[in-house]
């Protein structure tokens, strides 16, 4: 089970989406085209994000997962390689920024794998930082269209 079940119905409710496709609905490409047209300003943020909390505790309190989590998480590594099955615009541009930036930036870096069991398909498996400075308190994720969803961390 992820950890993060439910949340994408409350998303779409709060922001207000439009049914179009598969749910949830934010991560279509035209979610995000109609948000920038609104004219009007997204409210209920406070109810929002005290109901994703209480759904993000929920789903954790019910997790039977005896294991422990990931050693992998939170390590330390340069990702430098592209390989030819995976060019994306996104890991192009992201290991081009870390390389550029010099041996102080760390990517593709694991935060949550394994708290609530193994690796099931769901999007717990992928939850991570695109690329982080060393020493900072702030990560940087690429929010990047891919013509059919967009991409979140």
């Amino acid at each position: 089970m992820s950890i993060l079940k439910g949340i994408g119905s409350l998303v779409d409710d709060w922001l207000e989406i439009n049914p179009k496709g598969k749910p949830p609905y934010y991560r279509h490409r035209s979610a995000a085209l109609d948000l920038s047209r609104r004219k009007t300003p997204i409210t209920g943020t406070r109810n929002f994000l005290e109901g994703s909390y209480a759904q993000i505790d929920s789903n954790w309190r019910v997790a039977e997962y005896p294991e422990s989590p990931s050693k992998e998480n939170w390590r330390w590594k340069r990702h430098l390689e592209l390989s030819s099955a995976n060019a994306s615009p996104e890991l192009i541009l992201e290991r081009g920024i870390v390389d550029a930036c010099g041996d102080n930036w760390s990517n593709q870096m694991p935060t949550a794998s394994g708290l609530t069991g193994p690796r099931t398909g769901c999007i717990d498996n992928h939850m991570g930082l695109d690329f982080m400075p060393s020493g900072s308190q702030y990560a940087i994720n690429l929010f990047i269209g891919n013509g059919k969803t967009v991409d979140y961390c």
